[in-house]
């Protein structure tokens, strides 16, 4: 029972660890140490970067199309 709780505890700092470091958008093999947290915050960090960059384009072409 303890040795549950201890392993819970540290697949907890785990994905603590995991929150505070730098996610990249391509991916990492090591995130699926992570399990299903991981791949969520993956796919959160893909998610950001894919509106930035529709963001990004849809202002450039504005730009141009007032050019």
């Amino acid at each position: 029972m303890i040795e549950q709780q201890q392993q819970q505890q540290q697949q907890q700092q785990q994905k603590e660890q995991l929150a505070s470091k730098e996610i990249p958008v391509g991916g990492s093999l090591g995130i699926l140490a992570y399990g299903y947290k991981g791949i969520m915050m993956w796919r959160q960090v893909r998610h950001d970067a894919v509106q930035r960059r529709d963001t990004k384009l849809s202002t450039t072409k504005q730009s141009n199309e007032e050019n």
